[in-house]
């Protein structure tokens, strides 16, 4: 084990599920973790709150090709409907390769966390007012 107490073969982030797919200075992150310093903490909550997506794309690497694949598949079904993304199930476009499918799951769960954690713009909701400097309300007197 690492110092973040990942397990082998999984991501280094604190909490994540996915597998360690790209290595940086010397640890494997998933690819939603990788080049992601200040922001990994916002990006494993993104990932907890959509836990379905994250164990239907597990699950699909685990088990395809093998002879528990049609249980699983029937599984992910049931994930990705429960979890209201029936847009994510297996597809016409997907017949030709699970793989396909796989990569689609996994650029919507890119797709959700691309933003966690990163500061929005600040922007100015009216006008200023009250005191626009320190030293008239703070002056120090001889009093």
């Amino acid at each position: 084990m690492s110092d973040s107490e990942a397990s082998w073969g999984m991501c280094e982030a604190y909490g994540c599920k996915l597998l360690g797919t790209v290595g940086h200075g010397g640890k494997w992150f998933c690819f939603c973790h990788a080049g992601s310093e200040g922001r990994r903490d916002a990006i494993t909550a993104a990932l907890a709150q959509n836990e379905f997506l994250v164990n239907a794309t597990l699950d699909i690497r685990r088990y395809y090709g093998t002879p528990d694949w049609q249980t699983v598949y029937r599984g992910v079904h049931k994930l990705l409907t429960e979890g209201g993304r029936p847009d994510l199930l297996f597809s016409e476009t997907d017949k030709r390769s699970v793989r396909r499918w796989l990569a689609r799951l996994e650029s919507a769960l890119f797709s959700l966390v691309s933003e966690a954690g990163k500061q929005a713009p600040i922007t100015p909701t009216g006008t200023v007012t009250g005191p626009t400097s320190a030293p008239v309300h703070f002056a120090e007197t001889d009093a």
